[in-house]
């Protein structure tokens, strides 16, 4: 550019500055920041500087006016305009509806937009084309589920279907049937094809696997609990079914589930592993049967361990037709594991139980229990009537069991009952443990066994082996005696000498004797013989040998072991007198009656196998029992049977076979008009003793002619002892006793029955037969006389008297003869038969007959070559006429009696 430079002279503050004169169109550069505004002189108002004009050139100085102009700007000139007017106008360019404003971007706030401070928020905002899956939205899954667009289809815009109607309703077959009733399409013939098991459930919950069954019962319990199916529902569990009732408690741990089918002690949770108390369950079942009339109960195969007592019915007068039955005594096994004289295994404890019948089971000591326990009963109960109790097995290890203790029994059956060493006797004198031997009389123990106390004692021996019948001498070296002197604690003295010295063989006292006084409650024994666990015992003590009877008491207390308290009292004075408790137990049932044992098997018991206490028609049938004689003298049997008040049968080819430590085999006291009759009856083994002993009758007067023992058919062997020495002792009407096939082995009858006390070699007066018509005489000689009573022969007048014999084949079958006698009448022997319950007419015996004469209305007999015409008998079967006199002459014939009557 051209430029007037004008020089100044240097100065002393700036020697650089040229001093020279005016200079023009001189190039030079403006350095920046030189022109100011100032320099712009003469700038107008409201003016501006651009060109205008076309082409290049000088700049202009313009208007604001014409700037507005030039901008396209309308308005005032002032220039302001208001937000609306501006937007108005950007609108123009960014098209309408963008909602543009000053303070948005495309409508949204700068806060909407990420930057890249804010990092993951900005990694992770919406890129074009990228999508989320529904899960990552929360709730949007469940927002969704079920939900589908509709179809173009429908127009009803308020209808919803889920994914599940949708599919049903893809499902269904074009021409599929409509509206079709319930039984139409139920009707199993309407359909074809199959149809999954799983997708057949019950209402209730849980899986179609779940109501087919589940392996064992304690996973049904697991998933019953909270369950409440359809009233009905049936399932097994552990192979036993169930069925719901919606209520009750039957089951404790399965509330409104009952057993369905037999009920079994496993359903009610029994575990039979012969480790799990199994009682509850058995107590369980038991009161389910007896609130169930008519139901019957199962023990299925198994070993159940009971540690306490089942109850079968409780309290009152039950009657009740349940059954209770294992599936046989060798695999059905119950095992009781507590002890005590006065418990049972089955408690029927109702006043009266009704109709109650089980069996089918066997009942064991279990290992837990010690050899001096005294297990309890298997039965207890106060009364059993119309009942049947079958193939019970009773193999106790121990002697310290019971079979049966029964107050009543009343139509009752019992059949296949075993028993093996089972109840428990009171010995005199533990001898387990000493040898003895003897040479005469002098008998010597081994062992400090022997006290002052022991004289008048009743002793026994017998060489090593004699149980097994293999004794060095034979069977007869079996000795019994009496101690009659003590010595020292190794000797004594015997009153007899027996039979056979004998050198270190086994040997034992008579059982323990107890006293007491009438209305006592004490027993006092003459052996240190009770222990604590008697208490609860009921034992049968033997009264006195003058009165003959027997009463029933329970030991309450104990007091040492020779002292008891009893209850309830004595009813007489007991000195020195058996006492025993039997092993099945029958006592105090006055009103008892008809009860039947089949097959009853009673083996090597102690104390008494039988106790049957005023009961009458006991019969038993096909049955054994059979005594012991071990060395242990805890183990003492005292005897087969006592029977007070009672009658009954033992037929059917029983057996009694023995070895006997009381008074007698078979005891009877105060023997009333009931007979007890052994018929096929086998006995053998008896020691010293009588087979059958007789207490008094209890009632009536002389001749007492009713009640008594009828044996037909016996067959006895006895090795040691007449058979019947001491039958009649006690003060017997000896009438009572009637034996007819009577067998006797090794024993000579005239040794073991006096013949007089039947008439036979009487020479005194005989006994009075006191009834015609008594079925149950013994064979014999009786007289008649006028008080004899019954059907007297047509040809006796009411003052005649005289004898008459009785000749027995069996208790069914004799004859009977009489023949009066004095000075006064002429002698008339009758005879009669007795045949099965039926009697003949009296007949006479005739010693003298003289003919009749014949006439010709009185027929007669003559010879075949006799005249006549008519009305006679010929020989040859034709009538003739009497011969010419028509008389015929006097003739004598002549009957003899033979044997058992009149020919």
């Amino acid at each position: 550019m051209a430029v007037k430079h004008t020089y100044q002279s240097p100065t002393a503050n700036d020697p650089t500055k040229e001093i020279s004169s005016t200079r023009w169109n001189e190039a030079h550069t403006i350095d920046a920041g030189t022109v100011t505004l100032a320099m712009q002189a003469d700038m107008a108002t409201a003016s501006v500087v651009y060109r205008k004009t076309t082409g290049s050139g000088a700049p202009e100085v313009q208007t604001l006016a014409t700037l507005k102009a030039d901008l396209g700007l309308t308005g005032s000139n002032s220039g302001d305009e208001t937000a609306a007017g501006v937007l108005a106008k950007l609108l123009t360019v960014d098209g309408a509806g963008s909602g543009l404003d000053a303070d948005l971007l495309d409508g949204l706030s700068s806060a909407a937009f990420a930057t890249a401070a804010q990092g993951a928020l900005a990694a992770s905002a919406s890129q074009p084309g990228h999508t989320h899956a529904q899960t990552d939205v929360t709730g949007l899954v469940t927002a969704l589920s079920g939900k589908q667009p509709l179809a173009t289809v429908l127009t009803n815009t308020t209808a919803s279907y889920t994914t599940a109607e949708q599919t049903k309703l893809a499902g269904v077959a074009t021409g599929a049937t409509a509206n079709s009733a319930d039984a139409t399409l139920l009707a199993r013939a309407n359909h074809t094809g199959t149809q999954a098991a799983t997708t057949v459930l019950p209402s209730g919950g849980g899986t179609l696997q779940d109501y087919v069954g589940f392996s064992t019962r304690a996973a049904f319990v697991t998933w019953a609990s909270g369950k409440t199916p359809s009233v009905g529902t049936r399932l097994s569990a552990g192979g036993y079914a169930y069925r719901y009732t919606g209520s009750g408690t039957a089951i404790s741990d399965l509330a409104g589930w009952v057993p369905f089918g037999t009920p079994t002690v496993m359903h009610f949770g029994a575990a039979a592993d012969n480790v799990t108390d199994d009682a509850v369950a058995f107590n369980a079942l038991a009161a389910y049967l007896t609130a169930s009339a008519s139901a019957l109960g199962s023990i299925p195969a198994g070993s159940y361990r009971l540690a306490s007592s089942v109850t079968l019915t409780t309290g009152g007068s039950v009657s009740v037709n349940w059954a209770l039955y294992g599936e046989g005594k060798r695999v059905t096994k119950i095992y009781v594991d507590f002890a005590g004289a006065g418990l049972g295994v089955f408690n029927l404890d109702a006043t009266t139980s009704t109709g109650p019948a089980f069996g089918n089971f066997s009942v064991h000591a279990h290992s837990n229990r010690a050899s001096t326990d005294i297990l309890p009963t298997v039965i207890k109960a106060a009364k059993i009537g119309n009942a049947f109790i079958t193939k019970i097995h009773m193999p106790s290890v121990y002697y310290r069991g019971k079979l049966l203790q029964c107050g009543a029994l009343a139509n009752v059956r019992f059949e296949g009952i075993e028993s093996f060493n089972a109840g428990y006797s009171f010995a005199y004198k533990d001898t387990g443990a000493a040898l003895f031997s003897n040479v005469g009389a002098a008998l010597t123990s081994d062992t400090a066994i022997f006290s002052a106390g022991d004289v008048g004692k009743v002793f026994n021996f017998s060489p090593s082996g004699y149980v097994s019948g293999s004794g060095a001498t034979g069977s007869s070296t079996y000795a019994q005696a009496v101690i009659s002197a003590y010595i020292d604690s190794t000797h004594v003295t015997l009153a007899t000498v027996p039979s056979v010295d004998v050198t270190g063989c086994a040997g034992m006292f008579e059982a323990a004797r107890v006293s007491g006084s009438s209305g006592g409650t004490n027993l006092q024994a003459n052996a240190a013989c009770f222990r604590t666990d008697h208490v609860g015992a009921q034992i049968w003590v033997s009264s006195p040998s003058s009165t003959d009877r027997m009463q029933v008491v329970t030991i309450t207390a104990f007091v040492d072991a020779s002292n008891v308290t009893i209850s309830p009292a004595l009813t007489a004075t007991v000195t020195a007198q058996e006492f025993c408790a039997p092993v099945m137990d029958i006592g105090d049932g006055t009103a008892g009656n008809d009860v039947q044992f089949d097959d009853v098997h009673i083996e090597l018991f102690a104390g008494v196998a039988l106790g049957l206490n005023n009961h009458t028609l006991m019969r038993f049938v096909r049955s054994k029992i059979h005594g012991n004689f071990p060395a242990d003298a805890s183990r003492i049997t005292s005897a087969l049977g006592w029977i007070f008040n009672g009658g009954g049968a033992w037929d059917g080819g029983s057996i009694a076979d023995s070895v006997v430590r009381g008074e007698a085999a078979w005891r009877f006291f105060n023997q009333r008009a009931q007979n007890f009759v052994f018929a096929d009856y086998y006995g053998t083994y008896n020691e010293n003793v009588p087979v059958w002993k007789l207490g008094v009758i209890g009632g009536g007067t002389a001749p007492y002619t009713f009640g008594g023992v009828v044996v037909n058919g016996a067959n006895l062997r006895t090795y040691f002892a007449p058979v019947l020495a001491n039958l009649f002792s006690d003060a017997n009407a000896t009438q009572r006793f009637q034996f007819t096939g009577f067998l006797l082995n090794q024993t000579a009858l005239a040794t073991s029955v006096s013949q007089a006390a039947f008439g036979w070699g009487n020479t005194g007066s005989g006994t009075n037969i006191g009834d015609w018509d008594t079925t149950t005489t013994a064979s014999g000689v009786y007289n008649f006389s006028v008080a004899t009573t019954g059907t007297r022969p047509t040809m006796y007048a009411s003052s005649d008297f005289g004898t008459v014999e009785v000749r027995r084949y069996s208790s069914v079958h004799f004859v009977q003869t009489a023949i009066r006698q004095g000075a006064a009448i002429t002698p008339l022997m009758v005879w009669r038969t007795y045949s099965n319950g039926t009697w003949s007419t009296w007949r006479q015996v005739v010693d003298d007959v003289t003919g009749a004469a014949f006439t010709s209305t009185l027929k007669g007999l003559v010879p075949a070559s006799g005249g006549g015409t008519t009305n006679f008998l010929r020989a040859d079967g034709t009538f003739a006429a009497p011969p010419s006199s028509g008389t015929t002459s006097s003739g004598k014939a002549y009957a003899r009696q033979q044997g058992l009557g009149a020919i």
